[in-house]
């Protein structure tokens, strides 16, 4: 999962006034270390469970229509195809054209997608990380600035909110990740090595080596 400056929602404007105000020698670039800052903070929250949506066979329309645009039922799509009912595959971009974070495909005039089709969506969605981590790395960056305006904090809070319900397992939509238990895991030596010190007792104080 990626997050980029285009994903903060912000106009260009915004953008540069607060790399204009901010930037510094220490800090060129303010708003990256800002979002790397909030990805840290949301994967640290989510740690137990995969809050991508992998979403299989979603209906488009019963009855496609060249030329016409469809959206899924969310937005910052990866890993997508498109299919029809019977399981033809379709090809981006000669069939179809693709705007992810819309979450919208675009039935290619002349492709492969005769009218009418119905199609189906495969996907991968981070609309939930996206929208978890924005408030995030805004609260951090006008906070730099200066008072934070009430929506930036009401946002910050109620994303805060739900990662908190999510690390402790409130929302029971979402797959909890396999982690190794580490008391099953094998020990290691140092810098990840599998060989295993085995270490030896030697005489004990006050035995006595002439016996």
């Amino acid at each position: 999962m990626t997050f980029t400056d285009d994903d903060l929602n912000i106009s260009d404007q915004d953008i540069a006034d607060i790399t204009s105000r901010l930037a510094n020698l220490q800090n060129a670039d303010p708003i990256a270390v800002a979002i790397r800052a909030a990805v840290a903070k949301v994967n640290d929250y989510t740690l137990r469970y995969q809050i991508s949506e992998v979403i299989q066979l979603e209906p488009l329309t019963p009855a496609s229509v060249q030329g016409q645009t469809y959206f899924a039922q969310r937005q910052d799509l990866s890993s997508v195809s498109v299919q029809s009912g019977s399981g033809q595959v379709f090809n981006t971009p000669a069939d179809y054209t693709l705007n992810a974070a819309a979450g919208s495909i675009t039935v290619v005039v002349n492709g492969a997608i005769a009218n009418p089709t119905a199609l189906f969506i495969n996907y991968t969605s981070d609309s939930r990380f996206k929208r978890l981590v924005r408030p995030i790395v805004l609260w951090d960056l006008y906070g730099q600035m200066g008072p934070r305006a009430s929506n930036i904090v009401d946002q910050y809070k109620d994303a805060i909110a739900e990662l908190t319900a999510i690390r402790d397992g409130k929302f029971p939509d979402l797959i909890e990740k396999t982690i190794p238990d580490p008391q099953l895991s094998p020990a290691k030596g140092a810098y990840g090595g599998t060989r295993h010190v085995r270490f030896t007792r030697g005489p004990r104080f006050g035995d006595d080596d002439d016996d």
